[in-house]
């Protein structure tokens, strides 16, 4: 039997894909959910799980443009020059960003689950998830969708706003998180248009 190791890439947990890669494989919502939720509409479903998985990548990738265009701002992201690396890990911010990714590295929980998946079936759903999360941290590029660009957080469903500076953003039916934008007022209108934010 081809294990699911066997059939992927998964780049260092140190480098900006490994470190993505593994936070989207974490905090997306499994397919068999939207699955779930959608029983009649497979295309919805993976539709919605695709967002999802685009959603979490366009948090990261907000954030490093933020602290690199905007350092004047106060967000508790991160430092400027922040890699996609620093802000998953928390590195220079004020208190973990993403639960189980911190300074130090990733809690052995999620360490387990990876490995475990990186040892099962190829044609697990695990392994396809994992497969989806490179593939998305590979992929996906900010400036192409205006929504994705507005992202800046998730929580898990109905856990609230991380913060006061926070707005909640419907975003696909069947997910199990929520998503979050920066409220108006965090940012001048003026300057919003011109670095090319959307609300």
């Amino acid at each position: 039997m081809t294990n699911c190791g066997q059939t992927l890439n998964l780049a260092d947990a140190n480098s900006d894909e490994g470190a993505l890669s593994r936070l989207i494989f974490q905090e997306s919502t499994d397919l068999a959910r939207f699955g779930n939720t959608f029983p009649n509409s497979p295309d919805v479903a993976l539709h919605n799980y695709e967002r999802e998985l685009q959603g979490v990548a366009a948090v990261v990738f907000n954030r490093v443009y933020i602290l690199n265009s905007r350092p004047d701002l106060r967000t508790g992201f991160g430092s400027k020059g922040a890699s996609i690396a620093d802000v998953v890990y928390s590195r220079g911010a004020s208190g973990t960003q993403f639960a189980g990714f911190t300074p130090s590295g990733i809690s052995r929980g999620i360490s387990n689950r990876i490995e475990a998946t990186l040892r099962g079936p190829a044609d697990s759903p695990e392994c396809n998830k994992l497969r989806d999360a490179i593939n998305t941290a590979q992929t996906y590029r900010r400036g192409i969708d205006s929504k994705l660009d507005s992202l800046f957080a998730l929580r898990t469903a109905g856990s609230g706003a991380p913060g006061g500076s926070f707005q909640a953003v419907p975003w696909v039916g069947g997910s199990g998180n929520d998503f979050y934008t920066l409220k108006k007022n965090f940012l001048d209108p003026r300057r919003a248009r011109r670095f090319g934010w959307w609300w």
